[in-house]
């Protein structure tokens, strides 16, 4: 009989083992034809074409050469079990490492406005947020409040003797942030918008 893996096909005067083909299975001896693996749900055959496989949480189902084999997923895009292909990260969401089963959702202060991202995106000075997971540009801080830096998830107030004004940051963005008030001028209020 053939061993594991091989079969000699049904109603065939040749006494030849064959191996299984790509994707089919012999996981006995003695066997008259091969079982097929579902490709569909991203199983294959082992290379001994014993039993079929599927790939690992982070990795996918690549089929060009020779054996079928596993690949992790690259930074960016994630594979959560059981799926052919790798999936882009969500907006909002990312992930900075390559062959993980998920993605991270963007921390307060930062955003991802595009998809498949391996980082996210600092709110820039002037903007804010404290939403977790977001997919869209931080929103400009209300009149009278302003951030200093990038990645903030509040506006802070401009307090009593600074005003909210406008200065040019290092890539040439106009942004709100606080400023002293001038000499001889001054502010009592906080989230003055003057002095």
């Amino acid at each position: 009989p053939c061993a594991q893996g091989f079969y000699t096909p049904a109603h065939s005067l040749d006494a030849v083992c064959r191996a299984c083909p790509r994707d089919t299975i012999a996981p006995n001896e003695g066997l008259s034809s091969c079982g097929k693996c579902n490709v569909t749900d991203g199983k294959f055959s082992s290379v001994d074409r014993t039993e079929c496989k599927v790939c690992n949480a982070g990795q996918f189902t690549n089929r060009s050469g020779e054996q079928t084999a596993c690949n992790d997923c690259v930074p960016g895009r994630y594979q959560p079990g059981g799926q052919e292909a790798c999936l882009d990260c969500p907006k909002g969401w990312y992930q900075g490492e390559g062959g993980r089963p998920f993605c991270l959702p963007c921390v307060q202060g930062n955003y991802n406005d595009e998809t498949g991202r391996v980082q996210c995106q600092q709110c820039a000075a002037g903007t804010a947020s404290n939403k977790v997971g977001r997919s869209d540009a931080c929103p400009a801080c209300p009149l009278g409040r302003a951030t200093a830096f990038p990645g903030n998830a509040q506006c802070l107030d401009c307090i009593a003797g600074k005003y909210e004004g406008e200065d040019v940051d290092a890539n040439g963005t106009t942004v709100k942030i606080c400023l002293n008030c001038t000499e001889g001028r001054f502010s009592t209020e906080s989230n003055a918008v003057a002095c």
